[in-house]
């Protein structure tokens, strides 16, 4: 099942060198690499990070993340996920893109 997700991962308790330090930057850079890897489409917003993929892809990579984040040393990682799927209509790359784009298209009218 193909589905578009919405993912902000939050880590307690960074790996920074510099522990006053409270940006979470470092981390959600490993969170970028492993995305990248996963070969999904993904895009980094300011809050979070959009996911598209088959179902168990998406959440095999949210897990992925988690846990390249504790073998670096975070202990406690929280995450939001908000999925998305549907079956009226063909859905696969770029779904998140057509979404924006439709509500855009009614902008310009």
């Amino acid at each position: 099942m193909y589905c578009c997700a919405d993912f902000c991962l939050i880590p307690f308790g960074s790996f920074s060198l510099n522990p006053d330090n409270s940006s979470v930057a470092d981390e959600l850079a490993v969170v970028q690499r492993i995305l990248a890897e996963t070969r999904l489409t993904h895009k980094l917003n300011g809050h979070g990070t959009e996911l598209e993929g088959e179902w168990d892809a998406v959440t095999s990579a949210v897990k992925s993340c988690h846990q390249a984040l504790h073998d670096l040393g975070v202990h406690r990682i929280c995450s939001d996920i908000r999925i998305s799927t549907r079956i009226d209509k063909a859905s696969g790359d770029g779904a998140n893109a057509a979404k924006v784009k439709a509500v855009e298209d009614i902008l310009r009218k």
